[in-house]
């Protein structure tokens, strides 16, 4: 019968779907760690010591490091997306593409993924020592102070004749991307350094002068098609519209867009049920065909130490 869902149409419209899912639909799964959760609440231990420290005195009693333990808690949530394919639907009109709606379902549970995600990234961390922690004040570049340690001219004014706009000044620049690697690296010395932000912030970062025109040869080709490379110690730009926002801790509690650099290796994303792909018939609906991926997630970062969260201010007014 026309507009019959056959097995070959839902084995390829899943095996598209996950492939996308990866590719294309989420932005963040593949610039986390992933772990399998079995039950309903896995626990990833920390285990923190102390500095190393020189020998002053041989005859002196040996001097212990610290061993600090602490968990942090992955408590996956739930989450689905259904899909009716109407029977005079596809009859009047054929059986929809597989590849089509594969990339849309991926793009829809992709959103919910990276929201999941970003919320591991900034939101409050669940431990088993401290309850929940929120990401200290210490972990923030704020948008409207100087970005580096010495009085930088270019990050004080947009008016100095830098070149520098009031949206890079305000957005997403050079200094406070450069910042916050600092703040990662006096921690985490060798892990990869991501930075996750919107498109407006992405695009503040490549019109600062500093950007546009160092190795111009390495970087103004890929920022001239709207990509960020390998730059000022990030190793990968994730542009991401699922970013939250709130109240600058500076500026008066004006409105502000975050962005997050973190440590690769600290942040999460842990998956109890995989999306998983049910197929049946919606009685309520003329038995009509459903579709419907179901999964379970959660994101957690290991430590407060490994995200910097940048402010960006969009109000030009």
């Amino acid at each position: 019968m026309i507009g019959e869902v056959s097995k070959s149409f839902l084995e390829e419209f899943d095996f598209m779907f996950h492939q996308m899912l990866a590719q294309r639909g989420s932005q963040l799964m593949n610039v986390v760690q992933q772990e399998q959760v079995v039950g309903a609440v896995k626990y990833l231990r920390q285990v923190q010591v102390g500095d190393a420290r020189f020998v002053e005195d041989h005859g002196a009693p040996t001097q212990y490091t610290n061993i600090n333990y602490d968990r942090r808690k992955l408590e996956p949530k739930a989450f689905e997306c259904p899909l009716m394919l109407n029977v005079y639907d596809s009859v009047m009109q054929g059986m929809p593409d597989p590849g089509q709606l594969a990339q849309e379902a991926a793009d829809r549970c992709g959103v919910l993924i990276d929201q999941i995600v970003i919320g591991g990234i900034g939101g409050k961390a669940s431990t088993a020592a401290s309850g929940d922690v929120v990401l200290p004040s210490t972990q923030v570049v704020k948008w409207n102070e100087n970005t580096l340690s010495q009085n930088n001219a270019g990050d004080t004014a947009p008016a100095d004749g830098t070149g520098q706009s009031t949206a890079t000044w305000r957005g997403l620049n050079v200094s406070k991307v450069s910042q916050a690697v600092q703040m990662l690296r006096s921690k985490f010395n060798n892990a990869p350094i991501i930075l996750v932000a919107d498109n407006y912030s992405m695009s503040t970062f490549r019109a600062d002068p500093r950007a546009a025109n160092l190795q111009f040869n390495v970087n103004g080709p890929a920022q001239s098609i709207g990509q960020n490379g390998p730059f000022a110690g990030v190793d990968m730009f994730v542009p991401s519209e699922q970013v939250d926002s709130g109240l600058s801790i500076a500026a008066g509690n004006a409105p502000v867009t975050y962005a997050y650099v973190y440590a690769l290796d600290q942040i999460r994303l842990g998956s109890s049920m995989p999306l998983t792909l049910d197929v049946g018939k919606n009685a309520e609906r003329g038995l009509n065909d459903v579709f419907i991926y179901r999964g379970m997630y959660d994101c957690v970062r290991m430590q407060e130490e490994a995200v910097v969260r940048i402010e960006i201010n969009k109000s030009l007014a």
